[in-house]
């Protein structure tokens, strides 16, 4: 059965007071598992089911200009509300890291994500507070940490650059 969108919307607004007065660190708090979940990448037989939903178009220059703006595009993320799920793309930054240029792409993305590291952390707060994107980075297995930007296209589509479970983002 599915549900509509909707309703899920709902109860979620619904229990957003009961895990506002949780302590961030209670491990019982829905969202502090939530967050858990994100953090660690699954292992065993779940880490064998790889994303099929990271679609592996993309380029590297507008991966490279969302790492550079994630303090911005964080900010206009927190200010979207629920969105519909063909509006949150998440996108194979490996597949774009590995597309063309010898290797030289991954020089290229590593110095982008040192140089804007706590924009990148603060981005992924952000993409985790808005239930959609959460939902769809929960539905396709992506590890918070394996999420190096992201941006929002004209048409409001969000769009997530994530690496598989099987890599690891540059450090």
């Amino acid at each position: 059965m599915k549900i509509p969108g909707f309703v899920l919307v709902g109860l979620v607004l619904a229990a957003t007071p009961a895990l506002a007065q949780s302590s961030p660190q209670d491990n019982t708090n829905p969202q502090s598992q939530r967050m858990q979940e994100l953090i660690t990448p699954p292992s065993g037989p779940e880490q064998d089911q790889q994303q099929a939903a990271l679609t592996p178009s993309g380029d590297m220059g507008d991966m490279l200009s969302a790492i550079r703006d994630s303090a911005k595009i964080g900010q206009q993320i927190d200010a979207l509300g629920p969105l519909p799920d063909d509006k949150v793309e998440l996108r194979d930054a490996y597949a774009i890291e590995q597309s063309g240029n010898g290797g030289s792409n991954v020089d290229q993305l590593q110095q982008a994500i040192n140089d804007n590291r706590q924009s990148v952390q603060d981005l992924r707060q952000s993409l985790i507070r808005n239930k959609s994107v959460d939902l769809a980075l929960s539905r396709d297995q992506v590890p918070l940490t394996n999420v190096v930007a992201a941006n929002i296209q004209p048409d409001g589509k969000v769009v997530v650059y994530a690496y598989p479970q099987d890599r690891v983002p540059p450090k």
